[in-house]
């Protein structure tokens, strides 16, 4: 997806291109994702569009159903969003569109080493065979997780109102690897206004990786850390690396055996639990969560 798909180009097509809108980490990134705008050929209704997507201070908009056609797409839709990225129809049916505000430290050039983050919007037409089953089992493969709903593990929420039968549903997803689940801060489904899909807003938060101290409260992890460093200074001896090496390379070594203990924690339990246990991990969650903000505290201000 480029800016204005050249003409042949199927609109739905999936190409891998030189330049790939990437993004620095400098403070947290509020993306709306899921937004069926049904349209946005009338001035007035992108007028009114693009008011609120500012009023609510949106980084990176993906639109869907755009309905710009290859040969009348407008070339200006916001002062506010001056990058556009368009896959359009030749009618004005389907479409699809990334804005990225003027604020962001947008980048565009080849993507060497994955230290930023890459953004991609993909829209299924519902023209083909529907197998759930199928896509449920692939997205268990790759690991990739529905991101409202693991944030969202026991609520009940909607982003679609049909009109026709009277009656709300959830068919816009935010679908996201396993592994990204801790860089996102929030989503929730916004109340549905002008169009007949609620927006689904969705925060990154950016930083250096922290320890996760309650690890060192388990005797296993000990353990483990205890062992690797012991081999990790056996197999490098003073006689290959310096010591400067060796304890720079020490460093990089323990820090993924933590990111491997916390993975494990995280994804030891892969069964289904009840609501009770449920509510249960959730304070229990709290809890650790204002432990660390104590010891965190602590550490700033008294040590």
């Amino acid at each position: 997806m480029g800016p204005l798909t050249p003409s042949g180009t199927h609109p739905f097509d999936l190409k891998l291109t030189n330049k790939v809108p990437t993004f620095r980490a400098s403070a947290e990134l509020f993306i709306k994702l899921g937004m069926n705008v049904n349209g946005l050929n009338i001035p007035q209704k992108r007028s009114m569009a693009f008011s609120d997507y500012v009023k609510q201070k949106i980084d990176i908009l993906l639109l869907q159903e755009t309905h710009l056609s290859k040969t009348s797409a407008p070339k200006y839709l916001s002062k506010h969003y001056p990058q556009v990225y368009l896959a359009s129809s030749t009618t004005k049916t389907k479409g699809v569109a990334i804005l990225i505000a003027k604020q962001q430290n947008y980048q565009e050039g080849r993507v060497i080493i994955d230290r930023s983050r890459g953004v991609l919007e993909a829209k299924t037409p519902n023209t083909q065979d529907q197998d759930s089953k199928y896509l449920a089992r692939y997205l268990t493969t790759q690991k990739i997780v529905n991101i409202w709903r693991e944030k969202h593990p026991i609520d009940m929420d909607y982003s679609y109102y049909s009109s026709v039968h009277a009656s709300y549903s959830r068919i816009d997803f935010i679908f996201t690897k396993s592994t990204f689940v801790d860089y996102v801060y929030a989503t929730t489904i916004h109340i549905i206004k002008w169009p007949d899909h609620g927006m689904k807003p969705l925060v990154l938060r950016h930083g250096c990786w922290r320890l996760n101290e309650s690890l060192l409260l388990d005797k296993d992890t000990c353990t483990e850390i205890s062992t690797t460093l012991r081999e990790h200074f056996y197999m490098n001896t003073l006689a290959d690396t310096s010591v400067a090496i060796r304890w720079d390379a020490h460093k990089a070594v323990i820090r993924g055996i933590f990111i491997k203990l916390y993975h494990l924690a995280t994804t030891r339990k892969q069964n289904p639990t009840t609501y009770k246990e449920i509510q249960d991990t959730r304070a229990q969650l709290i809890q650790d969560k204002a432990a660390y903000s104590m010891r965190k505290t602590k550490h700033l201000y008294y040590e």
